[in-house]
């Protein structure tokens, strides 16, 4: 029996090889493409014309918006983000006419359901980037079929599981744990604590040096663009026009010259200070703007954290490694202006800002993670997998921050041996529920393509996450 699945956003470019590999053990592969330029790729290397969704086919605006609405409707439920949420997620559409979005995303929805129904689709792959795949989540919601999102838990490096929704707290359950994951997770701990493991970072300029350095990638990413930009003329609602994508790099460049001529971060900051830690999350990216989206102004969250601060504690905001020339001094300075706040220099080892903290907040951040592993008191503001560990704690209501906080500075923040064994425990049921390998090697240091070993454990992992989701339906 084949298992019929939709690939929602996937570049065919980087990814036929992955479908091939689906298709070898029984996968049947669809594509939902956001750009005309995957669509003719894909038909080129001899896809199916049938086997493909180009979202862009047959849209136009007709100024029925309303209507448009009206019907768009009928896809949100109780559970999952609303259209309006969907538009802010996105990068581009949050900068369009609301109208023009709506028209949109009732474009997207009607042809994908279309799709789904004329191919019977069973599952879709996605990521949670952006809107034409959240509302392609809300398509798969409205059919009943399994909507997962692959997500690398980032420390260890190369391991993923299955989420079924944009908030990563729905990781999907593989199988029960064993002595050898608990084995595992024993080994996994003491080389966290010992400082052995670190997430990967993405590329990025911190220094002149490294413009220098990242020219020629920059320089290969940008003709990439270029041959692929003539697929789709007009199309500035899910790609960059060119001109934006050379203003973008050339603000970059300038952040980057203004943040070291005027060094607005410290570089020393007193760990014998009472002090808690925000960590800054690059932006955009899906893992402040979609899973955290009620949040994701992030100046405006840093406000209620210090408003919720007892006057005895500063706050710490540290500057993202990876996004030091993504902000602009103004930024910076509109954080620096809130009572309470000192800016911390990326370069700051954050392992030591994590010890000496009383508490770390945070989205979704890596940095959070890690503090939940070395048993810190954590504060989160998103749905995250590693919410379990026992010192993290999600708030979902920033009126509710004070009385949370001053509950975290009066408890035992120190390590405990039942809190390791939580720690543990989770880690085994983290392994348990995940695959080695990668999905996608675009991610980090390098864009280089998926492995041999990748595609096979790819293989496993999309037979096991159906085979999970699907052993107590008919399908």
């Amino acid at each position: 029996m084949s298992i019929r699945i939709a690939l929602i956003g996937y570049p065919g470019e980087y990814f036929l090889p992955f479908a091939r590999a689906l298709q070898q053990i029984g996968f049947e592969v669809f594509w939902v493409c956001a750009l005309t330029a995957d669509a003719q790729y894909l038909r080129n290397q001899g896809v199916s014309k049938s086997r493909i969704c180009d979202i862009n086919d047959g849209f136009q605006l007709t100024g029925r918006y309303q209507e448009c609405s009206v019907e768009l409707a009928a896809f949100e439920n109780q559970t999952d983000p609303k259209i309006n949420d969907i538009i802010l997620m996105d990068r581009l559409l949050k900068q369009k006419d609301w109208r023009f979005s709506v028209e949109l995303l009732h474009h997207v929805a009607k042809v994908v359901s279309a799709f789904v129904e004329q191919n019977s689709l069973q599952i879709m792959s996605s990521w949670r980037d952006t809107a034409i795949q959240m509302t392609a989540m809300l398509v798969a919601r409205r059919h009943a079929i399994p909507f997962i999102v692959p997500t690398r838990i980032r420390i260890p490096q190369e391991m993923y599981g299955f989420c079924t929704a944009h908030h990563t707290d729905s990781f999907v359950t593989l199988r029960p744990t064993t002595q050898e994951d608990q084995d595992w997770a024993e080994a996994f701990l003491v080389a966290f604590e010992r400082r052995d493991l670190k997430p990967a970072l993405k590329k990025s300029s911190r220094s002149f040096v490294d413009v220098l350095r990242l020219l020629p990638s920059h320089a290969r990413a940008f003709r990439y663009e270029v041959r692929r930009s003539s697929a789709d003329p007009g199309n500035d609602y899910t790609r960059y026009p060119l001109w934006r994508l050379v203003a973008m790099y050339v603000r970059r460049r300038i952040n980057l010259f203004f943040y070291k001529w005027v060094r607005p971060a410290e570089k020393s900051p007193s760990l014998a200070l009472p002090y808690c830690l925000y960590a800054l999350h690059t932006q955009p990216e899906s893992s402040i703007d979609v899973q955290g989206s009620y949040y994701s102004d992030q100046i405006e969250l840093i406000r209620h954290i210090a408003r919720s601060l007892p006057v005895s504690h500063v706050l710490y905001v540290k500057v993202h490694p990876t996004d030091v020339d993504g902000k602009s001094m103004e930024y910076y300075r509109r954080i620096k202006e809130i009572p309470s706040v000192v800016l911390v220099d990326f370069s700051v080892d954050s392992r030591m800002l994590q010890e000496s903290a009383a508490i770390i907040f945070a989205l979704t951040g890596t940095i959070a993670y890690e503090a939940g592993l070395l048993q810190k008191p954590v504060i989160v503001f998103a749905r995250n997998y590693f919410n379990a560990l026992p010192t993290v704690h999600h708030c979902t209501d920033p009126t509710a921050l004070p009385i949370l906080v001053r509950r975290l500075l009066t408890e035992s923040s120190f390590p405990s041996v039942e809190r390791r064994r939580q720690v543990l425990s989770f880690m085994a049921r983290m392994r348990a529920a995940c695959f080695e390998g990668e999905v996608s090697r675009t991610f980090g240091a390098s864009n280089e393509p998926l492995r041999e070993a990748d595609l096979q454990e790819a293989q496993r992992a999309y037979l096991t996450v159906w085979q999970a989701l699907t052993k107590d339906r008919r399908i």
